[in-house]
C-alpha cells in the first residue's frame, strides 16, 4: 500500500492543482497588465524547473517508488523533457503544445494522488 496518509494525498493533489492555476494566470496576468519582462519569463521558468523535481518526487511516493534508481531516472527525464520543450522555444521563437502536455500531466498526477489515498484508506495496493 501506499506509504502516505489520507490527508497527505489530498494536500499534495490540492496543491499541485493551485500551484497550476496560479502559475498559468500569473504570467496572463502579467501580459495583460504590460508588466511582462524577460527577466520575469526567466523566473517564471526557473521556478518551473525547481518545482518539477518536487512534483515528480511526490509522483514516486504516492506510487510507491520510494528513494530508488527508478525515482532518480523519472526526475531526470522530467527535467530532460522541460529544458528540451524551452530549448525548442529558444530556437523557433513558439512555444508548442501537444495534445497531452503539462496541464493534462498535471492533472494525471492529481489523479494519481487521489488514487493513493483511496488506496491508503482501503488498506490494498
Amino acid at each position: 500500500s501506499s506509504g502516505i496518509t489520507q490527508s497527505t494525498g489530498i494536500a499534495c493533489g490540492v496543491g499541485l492543482f493551485f500551484y497550476q492555476s496560479l502559475d498559468a494566470i500569473d504570467g496572463k496576468h502579467a501580459r495583460r497588465t504590460g508588466t511582462n519582462s524577460p527577466l520575469g519569463e526567466i523566473f517564471d521558468h526557473g521556478c518551473d524547473a525547481f518545482s518539477t523535481v518536487f512534483v515528480l518526487i511526490a509522483y514516486g511516493i504516492a506510487t510507491d517508488l520510494g528513494p530508488s534508481f527508478g525515482l532518480f531516472v523519472l526526475c531526470c527525464l522530467g527535467n530532460i523533457l522541460f529544458y528540451a520543450a524551452h530549448w525548442q522555444t529558444l530556437v523557433s521563437g513558439v512555444l508548442t503544445f501537444g495534445r497531452f502536455d503539462v496541464t493534462e500531466a498535471q492533472l494525471y498526477l492529481i489523479s494519481v494522488h487521489h488514487s493513493s489515498t483511496r488506496r491508503s484508506r482501503r488498506g490494498s495496493p
